[in-house]
């Protein structure tokens, strides 16, 4: 038999359809390039497969001034598709610097870091945050707007999508991080933890590639944290965090890359706790 489906998130059921279509605005349009339809693949053209690198970094070095000893002795890594990495390491041994530097945020003083074979520092700040989540330590530095709402759809302003696709991202997101109901409030008005989720949130609203989590779980308490890592389940980016966290470190990852004396080391654990 000939099968419809009614869907709000078009994206979710497109491969599985033979002709996708949207109505809008008392108009409906047929056909798999209907504009209004969230049509960006998974990854680019001749961008990896799963289990395929999506983030290499090779023989990286970084000084923050010139003829300063580097924070890291030529480190090299490869995050896969779906990967899991958790990085850890004493205070002060560059995690966060090294966090930045795959964000493109920083660039390296020898080295590189390469996202599907591009240099990600040289590549098109749109392209790359269309690809690259990154979560900082202090939500606070990364939080501009009067509103909660405002805050969560600017991760949205370059995106070509309908506001009706809008709206149902950003009720997606709020409802995904249980901050329903909170729109209109400033986030310096809400508690550290729903501070953080605010960030999350920006976050959620996009389908990326990589995320990128420095200390992500710093201001949760129990009840936040179970909303925090019942978002994280759902994601199918690769996702490299920083934690200094022993139960989210083996719950959730299944590799932990050691950054030490300049050294990075990797090393793998069983089966973890994370579906995706």
């Amino acid at each position: 038999c000939s099968v419809m489906v009614l869907e709000r998130d078009g994206a979710a059921m497109r491969e599985l359809c033979d002709l996708n279509g949207v109505l809008e605005k008392g108009k409906l349009a047929l056909g798999k390039s209907a504009s209004s339809l969230n049509s960006r693949p998974r990854f680019s053209q001749g961008s990896p497969t799963k289990g395929d690198v999506l983030l290499d970094i090779r023989d990286l070095t970084f000084s923050w001034r010139p003829g300063e000893r580097s924070l890291f002795d030529s480190v090299g890594g490869a995050i896969r598709v779906g990967d899991r990495i958790a990085l850890v390491g004493p205070n002060g041994a560059g995690k966060s610097t090294l966090m930045r530097l795959c964000a493109g945020l920083l660039s390296p003083s020898s080295g590189s870091i390469e996202l599907d074979g591009m240099e990600i520092g040289a590549m098109d700040p749109e392209r790359r945050a269309s690809r690259v989540g990154f979560l900082f330590q202090d939500a606070e530095r990364q939080i501009f707007h009067s509103n909660v709402a405002d805050e969560v759809l600017f991760s949205l302003r370059n995106e070509k999508i309908s506001a009706v696709e809008k709206k149902y991202r950003l009720e997606k997101a709020l409802r995904e991080t249980n901050l329903s109901g909170v729109e209109c409030v400033h986030p310096l008005d809400l508690n550290s933890a729903e501070r953080r989720m605010v960030a999350v949130a920006s976050l959620a609203v996009k389908d990326l590639d990589l995320l990128l989590l420095d200390e992500p779980t710093r201001d949760f308490d129990d009840r936040w944290r179970r909303v925090f890592e019942e978002w994280l389940s759902s994601q199918r980016g690769a996702v490299l965090a920083v934690s200094h966290d022993p139960r989210f470190v083996s719950s959730f990852f299944s590799t932990v890359w050691t950054l030490k004396d300049g050294h990075l080391t990797e090393r793998a654990f069983g089966n973890v706790a994370l579906t995706r």
